[in-house]
C-alpha cells in the first residue's frame, strides 16, 4: 500500500475485544484477564524529478511521431465522413426504431448486444464509486472474509475455541488467536502457542493471523508506544515472529488509547508496514467513534488506517457492556451510523471487516454503572441454556434490533440478559453486502452455537479448498 508515507507493504487481501475486563469501562469486549496521515517519509524528499524528455526550461521537444499524428488525423476525417453518410442512409434513430419493430435480424442483433453489455458489466476491474480504488472482493463476485477471534480458554463456559475451528474449517477463512503482548521495553510477552493449531490451519487453508495487545504494557495505556526504541523493538520482534512462524499477518489489537496518544500509535503503524514483509497481513482493530467517548477510541486516526492496513476490524458491540446499566449490545442505528463514519474517513469497504458477536451480558435486573462484581458476560449457547431451563421466550427490541429477556437468578433476584443471537448475525451479514464490506469478524470462537453456523453458511457457502490463503 502507497500512501503519504511513502511505499508500503503491497496491499494483501484488524482487536477485537472481547466480553468486558473490569479495567475496560466504556470499552468493547474483552477477556476478563485480559491525520489526515501526511507526514512525509525521509525516502521520497528532495524534489520532484522533471519528466522523462523534457527540453531546458521545462519546454517539451518536438514529437518524434508527428508524421504518424498527421496520417492518424487524416484517417479519422474519412472515417467520421463515412460514420455521417452510413447514419443518413439509415434514416437516423428514426429509422432505426422502424429497422426494430419490423427486421427480425435486427430484433436479434439488439437482443445479442443487450447480453453482451450485461455480462462485461458485472465483470471485476471496473472502477468503483466515489474515485475508490477497485474493492479487493467486489461484491458478488467473491466470498467475504470470515474470520475469527481465537482464545485457549480458561475456564468451562469462557472455553477453547479450538474445537469451534476443528468444527467448522470450511467456514473460516482467518483465525486471531490472543497470544502475545508487547512489554513496555517492546520486548514480546507470549502466551501458550499451540501448535497444533497452526498446524491444523495450515493443513485446511486458513490463515493465521495472531493478535498483539498492550494487556502487558502497563495495561490498555500508551505503554511500550512513548519510546522510540521500544517502538523500533517491538516492530522488530513481530516481524521476527512472523517469520519464524509462518503467520499470515498480525491484528494489532491497541485499545483505551487516550486522543494524546494518536501521534504515537500512528508512528508505530507506519513503522510497522513498513517493516512487514510485502505477502503479510497487517490487520487494525477499531473501536466506534459515533456516542462513545474520545478517551475510548482518541488514539485511533482512522485515516492513517486507510493508509497502512489491509483489513479494519469495526468492533461493533459493546454498546452496553459490563459495567454499563443493562442494554442492547449492539444496537443496528449505531452499527450502522459507526460504519459510515467509518466509510466517509477514507477506509475502503473492501477493507473493513464487521466485528459481530455471539455473546451477551447478565446484569442484575434494572442495575446502574458500577455493577461488573454482579455482572457477567454470557456466550450464546449459554443463553440458550437459560432459556431453555426457566422456559423463557426471549423479547425483541425493535429500536436496537437486539433480543433480551430477565429471569430470576440462583439468589432468588431477577436478572436481564441482552445478547446477539443468528438473527443479529443476519442483520450484520446484510450490511456486509450493502456497504460492500470485505467481511466479518467473530468474537469469539467457542461462544457461538450451531444456529449461527448456519446462518454464515446459508449466506457464502464453505469456502473453496485453500482459498484462506
Amino acid at each position: 500500500m502507497d500512501g503519504p508515507d511513502g511505499p508500503g507493504r503491497g496491499a494483501g487481501p484488524p482487536q477485537a475485544a472481547g466480553p468486558a475486563d473490569p479495567r475496560r469501562e466504556a470499552a468493547g469486549p474483552t477477556d476478563p484477564r485480559r491525520e489526515a496521515d501526511g507526514a512525509a517519509d525521509p525516502r521520497r524528499t528532495g524534489g520532484e524529478a522533471e519528466p522523462a524528455g523534457a527540453a531546458p526550461g521545462g519546454r517539451r521537444p518536438p514529437a518524434a511521431g508527428a508524421g504518424v499524428g498527421r496520417v492518424l488525423q487524416g484517417w479519422w476525417r474519412r472515417t467520421a465522413a463515412g460514420a455521417g453518410q452510413g447514419w443518413q442512409a439509415l434514416g437516423g434513430w428514426r429509422g432505426i426504431a422502424q429497422r426494430l419493430r419490423t427486421d427480425r435480424r435486427w430484433q436479434v442483433g439488439a437482443v445479442a448486444v443487450g447480453i453482451l453489455l450485461l455480462i462485461l458489466a458485472t465483470l471485476p476491474g471496473g472502477g468503483s464509486p466515489q474515485g475508490q480504488p477497485p474493492l479487493r472482493k467486489p461484491a458478488g463476485l467473491m466470498r467475504p472474509e470470515v474470520l475469527g477471534f481465537f482464545e485457549n480458554g480458561w475456564s468451562p463456559i469462557f472455553g477453547d475455541s479450538f474445537p469451534s475451528v476443528r468444527k467448522r474449517p470450511d467456514l473460516l477463512d482467518s483465525i486471531s488467536p490472543f497470544w502475545y503482548s508487547i512489554r513496555s521495553d517492546g520486548s514480546l510477552w507470549p502466551q501458550e502457542i499451540r501448535q497444533e493449531v497452526i498446524d491444523f490451519a495450515r493443513q485446511h487453508g486458513i490463515r493465521m493471523i495472531p493478535l498483539f495487545n498492550l494487556l502487558q504494557s502497563g495495561g490498555n495505556e500508551a505503554g511500550f508506544l512513548v519510546d522510540p526504541a521500544a517502538r523500533s523493538r517491538a516492530v522488530q520482534a513481530i516481524v521476527a515472529e512472523v517469520r519464524q512462524r509462518g503467520y499470515d499477518g498480525v491484528n494489532i489489537d491497541f485499545e483505551l488509547l487516550p486522543p494524546e496518544a494518536e501521534p504515537l500509535m500512528s508512528a508505530f503503524i507506519r513503522e510497522l508496514d513498513r517493516a512487514l514483509p510485502t505477502d503479510k497481513r497487517l490487520d487494525i482493530a477499531a473501536f466506534p467513534k459515533v456516542d462513545v467517548d474520545p478517551s475510548v477510541h482518541g488514539g485511533h486516526n482512522w485515516r492513517v488506517f486507510a493508509q497502512h492496513a489491509d483489513q479494519v476490524i469495526l468492533m461493533a458491540y459493546d454498546r452496553h457492556y459490563l459495567g454499563s446499566q443493562p442494554g442492547p449490545v449492539s444496537p443496528a442505528g449505531w452499527v450502522e451510523a459507526n460504519l459510515k463514519e467509518m466509510l466517509d474517513a477514507g477506509i475502503p469497504g473492501g477493507k473493513i471487516l464487521l466485528g459481530v458477536g455471539a455473546y451477551g451480558y447478565d446484569w442484575p435486573a434494572g442495575a446502574g454503572p458500577g455493577n461488573e462484581a454482579h455482572s457477567t458476560p454470557v456466550p450464546l449457547w449459554q443463553v440458550r441454556r437459560i432459556l431453555d431451563r426457566h422456559g423463557i421466550r426471549p423479547r425483541w427490541d425493535r429500536a436496537s434490533q437486539n433480543p433480551h429477556f430477565t429471569y430470576t437468578g440462583e439468589d432468588g433476584q431477577p436478572r436481564e440478559i441482552w445478547y446477539l443471537d443468528e438473527r443479529v448475525l443476519q442483520q450484520r451479514l446484510d450490511m456486509v453486502r450493502k456497504y460492500s464490506l470485505g467481511g466479518i469478524a467473530i468474537w469469539r470462537l467457542g461462544y457461538e452455537d450451531d444456529a449461527f453456523w448456519n446462518v454464515i453458511e446459508r449466506a457464502y457457502g464453505p469456502r473453496r479448498s485453500g482459498a484462506g490463503r
